[in-house]
Order: structure tokens, then C-alpha cells, then sequence
């Protein structure tokens, strides 16, 4: 199984790309109200859901000045996350030209077609008119149908339909009449859709659309989306496993979840190896990374001491780090930047100076900054017996008769003493 994270020096990465990340000052976070002060804690972590919430806020003006530069801005972190609602605003604003992008078709048709693929219903709707009209794309009404049909948009989405349909010369009465019908229509045959796979799942598992609930149908669909690569499937599916104690098979689920960027999926599989669940072997930094990018800061320094020491702002560097890892091992997720905006990073500095930073040492927590740890060992007694316990000359660790600590060199740290932070 393919592990991303399995390398121990995965923490010492330096950064690859740094994106706009600004943080808030005390006045902007007194200013916010409702949802965008509910968002603001955990979009300053990096979570992409929060990211997107607040972005949103500012494109509506919800608790914050209407600002659709700064929403851009964040959809663009969010996007760098993996988010396809973000994706599909992004591809949004080129459409219309909004946030300080020239309008251009092509480039939204990228980005729709990048948060379709994870059915993003706005993202497939969109995408569907696109081709309908042959705006960014050659016109292509049987993509387009598709489309409209598992879009489940409502009315706009039944009215681009027909027009497909008439443009293809089929009757429209016999056109899916439900939700339920289109996912039937897509989800088997030559070329089956995740989505629709996907979308049946749902139908099954909360009974939409008149059909009756089947959690035994609903799970077999779900884990046909999730061998299809449907991302939310494998996430879902490695989560329901999680739940029902079938470790072993949520592990491999929200491995593969977990490398296309959902952060739900690596706090779940970094909590499945801390619980010791797993079988496979994983090092403590593994479970580090995993806990960033996943936004939850407090548990990586729960497994990492001397992450006590580095602020929230250095941690969001290391979860960029990965994230733009993560990107250039799948497909890159495009990241457009405003002309009017020059990018900076955290601490406010141009890309350029950010990336001549030299790298902090910082004493290694596992062997104090020696280069050498204590393993136990047992040793004979030749039949002597005693309830005096020894202090070790290198640790002071009290041990009890029969045993002793030898000295060898610390893996963390290779023997160094200290470990960069970047």
C-alpha cells in the first residue's frame, strides 16, 4: 500500500511553493460577526471547509465588508487543500471576472472540470452550460445533458436538460424524471459514473427521491464510488469502517482519501495509528504530518513536544508544505492570483525573501538534543535478588535489578541532536 506519509523525514521538508497566507490582526477579528467569526478559528488552522465558509462571507458580505478579493483569496488556500466547492468559485470568478481576474472561459472551464470530477453539483452545472453553449470548450451536448441530469440543481438543471435533449434530437419524456432515475441512468453500462454511483448510495441510504432506506444497498454502491476514485466516497467509506472497528479496511480507505487532500481522512487515520489499530509500522513523525494537515494543531503537539514551541503560522508553512506535495504527486490544482495582489506569505514577506529563510534548529524532544537514546535491556542476576532499583548514568530513569539502559543513536534526529523546522 502506498503510504506518502511513511518517511521519516517528511517533517523536514522545506517548502516548495509558498501561496498568500496573511494573518488576521486582532481589529479584523473584531470586526467579524456570525458565521465568518464562527469560521475564522478553524480557517486560521488551514481547514479547508472553513476556509471556504469564510470566503463565502466575504463574497456575500455575511459578518464582514464584501470583499470578493479577499474571498479569492481564500478559496485559492482552500483550493490548494483539495476543497472542490473552492475550486468550482475560483473557476466562478474567471468566468464572470470578479476578485481582480480577467474573464476568461477556458480558465474556467478548468476549474470546473476539476471540481465536477469530485461532483460538485454547481461545479457540473456550470460545466454543463459551458459545453452547452461552447464557452472555453467545443460544444458537446450529450456532456452537457450528463451533466445537467446529475448536476441536481432543480429547475435550471431539468430546462438545460431539455434543451440538450432537443439539440440531440430525443424525446424529452424520456429524460430520467427524478434524481434517483438519472444516478440508474449513469451508474451502470460501459463507462459507469463514480458519481451517480455515488448519488445512489445517498438514495439508499436516507431514502430520497421515494425510495425506501437500505443501508446494506447504500454501502455496496459506496464502495463501487470509492473503487471508481471518487474522493468523498473513499473518505466516507473509510470513515464508516473507522466506526464499525474494521480498522484494517478503513485504513487503506482513508490512506487513499487521505493522499488526494481530505483533511477529515488524515486526522482519522493519524487517530487510527496513534490508537495502535494499525499493522503496518509508521513513525511518529507520520502521525505529526498527518495531524497538520489536517488542521489539528493541538494533537500534533500532543505527539510532538517541541511543537510546543513554534506558532500556528510556522505549522501553517509545514501544512503548505505537504498540501503542495500532495499537489505535484497527483494533478496540481491551478492557483490563479489576483494581478493587483502581490503574493506573501504568513509573516507578511515577499516570496522572494520567504524562500532565502534559513531553517531553525530545534532540539530534538526525543533525545533532549544528546544524539543518543536509552534502550532496555535485561541482564543476568546469577540468582541474586534485590528490591533496590538503579539510576541510569544517562537518563536517571530509575531501573529495577536485572536490568540496564545501553546507548544507542537516536533515529529521530540520526545522532544530530537537533531536527530543522522550516
Amino acid at each position: 500500500m502506498k503510504k506518502l506519509y511513511a518517511h521519516p523525514s517528511f517533517l523536514l521538508l522545506p517548502t516548495l511553493i509558498l501561496c498568500t497566507l496573511l494573518l488576521y490582526s486582532p481589529t479584523q477579528l473584531s470586526a467579524q460577526t456570525g458565521l465568518a467569526a464562527r469560521y475564522l478559528p478553524d480557517a486560521e488552522k488551514g481547514k479547508a471547509s472553513a476556509l471556504t465558509g469564510l470566503a463565502s462571507c466575504y463574497e456575500n458580505g455575511s459578518g464582514v465588508a464584501e470583499d470578493y478579493n479577499e474571498a479569492l483569496r481564500l478559496y485559492t488556500l482552500a483550493a490548494l487543500r483539495k476543497d472542490p466547492q473552492a475550486i468550482f468559485r475560483i473557476g466562478y470568478y474567471y468566468e464572470t471576472g470578479q476578485g481582480g481576474l480577467q474573464k476568461d472561459f477556458a480558465e474556467a472551464f478548468k476549474y470546473y472540470n476539476v471540481a465536477a470530477a469530485e461532483g460538485n453539483g454547481g461545479a457540473m452545472l456550470y460545466l454543463a452550460e459551458l459545453y452547452e453553449e461552447g464557452q472555453g470548450c467545443e460544444k458537446n451536448f450529450e456532456k452537457a445533458l450528463k451533466l445537467y441530469l446529475l448536476s441536481c440543481v432543480g429547475e435550471y438543471s431539468a430546462k438545460g436538460a431539455k434543451r440538450c435533449a432537443l439539440a440531440l434530437g430525443m424525446d424529452t419524456l424520456t429524460l430520467p424524471k427524478s434524481n434517483f432515475d438519472a444516478y440508474r441512468k449513469y451508474a451502470v453500462g460501459d463507462n459507469p459514473d463514480t458519481r451517480a454511483m455515488y448519488g445512489l448510495y445517498n438514495s439508499y441510504r436516507f431514502g430520497r427521491d421515494g425510495i425506501e432506506k437500505n443501508e446494506e444497498i447504500a454501502l455496496v454502491w459506496l464502495e463501487q464510488a470509492a473503487e471508481g476514485g471518487l474522493t468523498e466516497a473513499q473518505a466516507e467509506l473509510g470513515d464508516y469502517l473507522f466506526s464499525k472497528g474494521q480498522y484494517a479496511k478503513a485504513e487503506k480507505w482513508l490512506n487513499k482519501a487521505s493522499l488526494k487532500g481530505d483533511q477529515k481522512s488524515m486526522e482519522l487515520l493519524a487517530d487510527l495509528i496513534s490508537y495502535g489499530f494499525s499493522n503496518a509500522s509508521y513513525t511518529v513523525d507520520v502521525v505529526v504530518n498527518l495531524y497538520i494537515g489536517a488542521g489539528n494543531f493541538d494533537k500534533a503537539r500532543s505527539k510532538y513536544s517541541n511543537l510546543n514551541l513554534i506558532s500556528d503560522s510556522k505549522l501553517i508553512e509545514q501544512q503548505v508544505t505537504l498540501f503542495n506535495y500532495l499537489n505535484g504527486a497527483s494533478q496540481p490544482t491551478p492557483q490563479p492570483t489576483p494581478q493587483s495582489t502581490p503574493q506573501t506569505t504568513f509573516s507578511g514577506q515577499s516570496q522572494s525573501s520567504a524562500k532565502e529563510r534559513e531553517p531553525k534548529r530545534v532540539l530534538c524532544s526525543h533525545c533532549n538534543g544528546s544524539g543518543s537514546i536509552c534502550i532496555l535491556q535485561t541482564v543476568p542476576t546469577y540468582g541474586s535478588h534485590t528490591n533496590v532499583k538503579t539510576r541510569c548514568k544517562h537518563c536517571s530513569e530509575l531501573l529495577v535489578h536485572g536490568t540496564v539502559h545501553i546507548q544507542r543513536k537516536c533515529p529521530h534526529c540520526q545522532g544530530k541532536g537537533y531536527t530543522l523546522l522550516y
